[in-house]
């Protein structure tokens, strides 16, 4: 700590003990307690924070002393799971199918009878997420519930499907609506 004397004419006892930069704290009269130093605010202009933030992460110095250096963590922020890395960056997943969040598929699949899939759970990939058509049907859509499942009953392996009764008996199948909304329509 350093000591500073502003007013050194006609005053007493006006003294400040300052700590050194970049750590902070100050008091009049006395020595300071404790010194801080926050590495997430206060050193390199925020480094570590950026470093944290840019992978959508909260940057923590769990002892923010000039005495404990380098202990600062990136830790995963909610509704991404995982760890913290100590002057790292920490590993984050977050399965948008299975999540709540604003990227989120939250029941956009479900309520539209589709299977939700995530291309890739890292917390850095957003909006990746997909909408499929329940098997024997197809279809998908990327952030959004597929507008149309296909099935066509004449020529999808499926339990509704009679295609192999048509051609038992030398006949062709037709199906005029193939989506799985219309089932039970083959000719």
């Amino acid at each position: 700590q350093s000591c500073v004397d502003s007013a050194k004419v006609n005053s007493v006892n006006d003294w400040e003990c300052v700590c050194p930069h970049p750590s902070t704290g100050a008091a009049f009269g006395r020595v300071v307690l404790d010194c801080t130093l926050d590495e997430c605010v206060e050193l390199c202009g925020t480094c570590e924070e950026s470093l944290c933030s840019v992978h959508g992460q909260e940057c923590v110095d769990p002892n923010p002393t000039p005495a404990s250096l380098e202990d600062w963590v990136c830790r995963c922020i909610a509704p991404s799971i995982g760890g913290i890395a100590t002057a790292s960056v920490a590993s984050c997943s977050l399965d948008e199918c299975r999540a709540a969040c604003e990227t989120c598929a939250n029941t956009t699949c479900s309520d539209a009878g589709q299977r939700c899939v995530d291309a890739d759970s890292s917390s850095a990939s957003l909006r990746d997420w997909a909408c499929t058509c329940e098997p024997p049907s197809t279809g998908s859509a990327v952030f959004a519930a597929a507008e149309v499942c296909v099935l066509d009953e004449c020529s999808a392996p499926c339990r509704t499907c009679e295609h192999d009764l048509c051609s038992a008996v030398g006949q062709t199948c037709r199906d005029p609506v193939a989506t799985a909304a219309s089932l039970g329509d083959w000719l």
